[in-house]
């Protein structure tokens, strides 16, 4: 048995308000930024799943596959507090070797667990003492298997509440029944090379030699997923954070020049907080003060110093060039692509102790 468990919460978000609120529990919640049919569900809870709705439906989308849909606008800060419950619970019975997300925590199973029945029933006892120090509505779906990976392609084979062991006998074969998109690093562009090299599926994949998936991933990822898919253990690089980002969705009554204005700011400000954090951007005292006067003047030097361009004055987001900034219908948001300037514009004038 290996000793790596990976354990997600089922439907996270709308399962914290079905906890809150018991008027919820048994029927189709949505999770939304805004009450509003032009934005998308961040989150829907099992009945809504079973309905077709999924993290990322239209919000008109979902009410034509879902007619008595209920739609609970997010509150983050309760389910950071939930999640901090939950990682607290967690820590008291097993050791976390990586908190993964907001809902999803990898842990190794004690020494002690040797065997399959084992394994079952502590992963029954976890259940359990999550259950009554977190919330007696929220469900956990586990996966265990002889590595990472394989235990986080586990958590996803029984959902919800489920638990799923893969042992170094089941494979390849127990892998054979899941399509190539179910794995975790073949999107719609990886699942076109595969097949391209013949490759269409798991049980091709599973058999597929190391060089094969070597040359289809173009480097040492396809040799990690070879080792991977056969219940070997491999040191993985660490990854480089190579995107900040911020956004927010406008309610209606931030939709307009001063809201969206100060929403930018705020944006702005966030972001940099965290490219220093980062020590990836410097601001002299005076440099916030320029965020809050001149957020647009700020936004475009970052923009052409670090992407080299800028969007144009017909693009989504409007022109950068003249505050206060247009409202939009949706999302305001400011990333930077990419944490080095743009060669190219390693000259261009600088704001002041930007």
């Amino acid at each position: 048995m290996g000793p790596d468990l990976i354990l997600d919460l089922d439907c996270f978000f709308a399962s914290v308000e079905q906890q809150l609120d018991p008027r919820l529990r048994g029927r189709p919640v949505a999770v939304v930024p805004v009450k509003s049919d032009s934005t998308s569900c961040i989150a829907a809870s099992k009945e809504a799943k079973r309905c077709g709705v999924k993290t990322g439906t239209r919000v008109r989308d979902a009410r034509q596959l879902c007619p008595d849909i209920i739609l609970v606008e997010s509150r983050p800060r309760l389910y950071t507090e939930y999640h901090q419950r939950f990682v607290t619970a967690l820590e008291s019975r097993i050791q976390v070797a990586e908190v993964m997300s907001i809902d999803e925590a990898w842990c190794l199973l004690p020494k002690s667990v040797n065997h399959r029945t084992q394994a079952e029933a502590f992963a029954r006892s976890l259940k359990a003492t999550l259950t009554s120090q977190v919330g007696d509505w929220l469900t956990y779906s586990i996966g265990i298997a002889p590595n990472r990976f394989l235990a986080k392609l586990a958590s996803d084979m029984a959902k919800p509440d489920g638990l799923f062991m893969i042992e170094q006998a089941d494979l390849p074969h127990c892998l054979h029944r899941l399509k190539l998109r179910d794995f975790c690093g073949i999107g719609q562009k990886m699942e076109t090379r595969l097949v391209s090299h013949g490759i269409r599926t798991v049980a091709q994949l599973t058999s597929a030699t190391r060089e094969t998936l070597h040359h289809v991933w173009g480097g040492i990822g396809g040799v990690h997923l070879w080792h991977w898919l056969r219940g070997e253990v491999t040191e993985t690089p660490p990854t480089q954070r190579r995107t900040i980002g911020h956004s927010h969705v406008l309610p209606t009554r931030l939709r307009n020049d001063l809201g969206t204005h100060a929403v930018v700011c705020r944006l702005l400000q966030k972001a940099a907080m965290r490219l220093r954090k980062m020590g990836s951007l410097h601001l002299s005292p005076g440099a916030l003060h320029q965020v809050h006067q001149q957020p647009h003047l700020v936004l475009r030097h970052l923009l052409l110093r670090y992407t080299g361009h800028l969007p144009s004055a017909g693009s989504p987001r409007g022109a950068l060039g003249t505050p206060p900034p247009q409202t939009g219908p949706g999302a305001q948001g400011h990333g930077r692509q990419s944490l080095r300037p743009c060669p190219r514009h390693q000259g261009h004038p600088q704001p002041p102790q930007l």
